[in-house]
């Protein structure tokens, strides 16, 4: 009888009685299996043309070596014969494990010659298994798994992350969600999501000049070109638009900060000389256009309305809630009893007690008599825009308590006296050019948080008529505060 083979790795199987056990045991079957456990083929030709180009299969020998018996396959390409991306390195369709070392330069793929197979990229050592059929990963899933350092070149899946052996946080994915809605503590948030919620999160700031370049019924003629063009507001006291804007806001905003500076010069005209300065009255109203006439509760009155410092003919009263609710109430403020705004008052002052955790609220009740919020059980509505229909324009509370009428409400008086002088014709009498830096106006969301149209204007006259202001420009500084909702 003759010698058989092994089906897998051609291993001698001596005949019984078969002679020559010297040269079969040791040549055909113990040196073949130590070439199958610990062997290495080194695979250094790569074919040139036809269907052989790029490629290399491994020889396969019965009882003799060959590279598809060994354990270990070295694959070189010292003479550049590789001319594409990636080889093929094609094993026989047998069962069998392979540890590839790819040092072509190139991915080496390792295939059966009508079947799949694994990518082996350069410069990487990889395990792979042949089923008889095609080539798999050797080991595509372990129950634990550790490592000193790990670089994926590919895509990671994995249900939980943990950073470290002691800590106390899962990491269950990664979120691209621009507003933070699902509030994680599992998940990290991707770099554009954090960009897009810091963008909307914060004070944003924007800043824009008004001058009144192209009114050419009150501004300089062309044929004094030197100078500055400006717009002639008065006399009279009719109050005169000199500028429309928008107060940048978005679905975060909780308030938004108006700065205003205004340039412009003071005058006396028509009059002549006079002994004595004469002051001349300027006044700037800025207003708002409302977006919805229906007030927000503010809770209960936690302590009734009280005359302010104790004065029992004050027109000026004092209710407290609960809670900090400073950021409902702004510079166009007032407060009623109900959410349309019956007996809306105007609001002077609010302040935050930590302490007692509540806030007053000071307002001008329109008379001495305190006939609103005289019980605990009465609810205190405030509006943004004072109950105002959207779209109608309302001016901010006056800083200057004195002119809290609904017919003189002006926001700001910048009015000054004007020195005597004598000028040739007896006539215009004229400040210093100046630019007034007016307090901060703060506006809390009325209906839809968003942008807001804001529009300011100036009213000038002296008893008689005698003033003008001539307004120069307009510095325009917003802020919008925002935080998530």
């Amino acid at each position: 009888m003759t010698t058989t083979y092994t089906p897998n790795l051609g291993l001698a199987k001596p005949a019984t009685g078969e002679t020559g056990w010297g040269t079969t045991i040791n040549d055909r079957t113990t040196t073949m299996i130590e070439e199958a456990i610990a062997g290495k083929a080194t695979i250094n030709t790569w074919g040139q043309g036809g269907d052989a180009a790029n490629t290399h299969t491994l020889t396969e020998n019965n009882g003799a070596s060959s590279e598809a018996r060994a354990a270990i396959l070295h694959c070189t390409d010292t003479g550049d014969a590789i001319s594409v991306t990636t080889a093929n390195l094609i094993v026989p369709a047998k069962n069998k494990l392979y540890c590839v070392i790819n040092e072509t330069g190139h991915s080496v793929l390792v295939k059966t010659s009508s079947g799949t197979g694994i990518s082996v990229p350069t410069a990487t050592i990889m395990n792979v298994v042949c089923d008889g059929t095609n080539v798999k990963e050797q080991d595509n899933h372990s129950v634990t798994f550790s490592a000193g350092s790990a670089t994926v070149s590919g895509s990671l899946t994995c249900e939980v992350l943990k950073i470290d052996a002691t800590s106390s946080i899962l990491i269950t994915g990664i979120t691209d969600e621009d507003d933070m809605a699902s509030n994680s503590a599992f998940r990290l948030a991707t770099q554009q999501s954090i960009k897009a919620y810091a963008d909307q999160t914060g004070s944003i700031r924007r800043s824009e000049i008004i001058k009144p370049w192209y009114d050419n019924d009150r501004t300089v003629t062309s044929f004094d070109p030197t100078v500055i063009p400006y717009k002639n507001i008065g006399p009279g006291g009719t109050p005169e638009t000199i500028a429309d804007f928008t107060l940048y806001g978005n679905s975060r905003t909780v308030s938004q900060d108006l700065d205003l500076n205004i340039t412009g010069q003071l005058i006396r005209e028509g009059w002549g000389p006079s002994t004595k300065a004469r002051r001349v009255n300027v006044w700037v109203v800025v207003q708002r256009k409302s977006k919805s006439a229906t007030g927000t509760s503010l809770g209960t009155v936690a302590v009734v309305a009280a005359h302010t410092m104790g004065y029992s003919t004050s027109f000026y009263k004092k209710i407290e809630v609960s809670g900090d609710q400073t950021h409902l109430i702004d510079s166009f403020s007032a407060i009623a009893e109900d959410s349309i705004g019956t007996n809306a008052r105007p609001v002077m002052n609010a302040t935050y007690n930590p302490t007692t955790n509540r806030t007053s609220i000071y307002y001008d009740n329109g008379s001495a008599t305190i006939t609103m919020f005289n019980n605990t059980s009465d609810t205190v509505f405030v509006s943004a825009s004072r109950f105002a229909s959207p779209g109608t324009y309302v001016t901010a509370n006056p800083f200057d308590p004195l002119r809290v009428a609904e017919s003189d409400r002006l926001t700001f008086d910048i009015s000054n006296y004007v020195s005597p002088a004598v000028d040739d014709d007896y006539n215009n009498v004229i400040d210093t050019r100046k630019t007034v830096q007016l307090p901060t106006l703060r506006f809390a969301p009325n209906g839809t948080a968003g942008d807001i149209d804001v529009r300011v204007k100036v009213t000038c006259a002296r008893m008689g008529y005698e003033g003008e202001y001539h307004f120069y420009a307009l510095q325009v500084d917003q802020t919008n505060n925002t935080r998530p909702l």
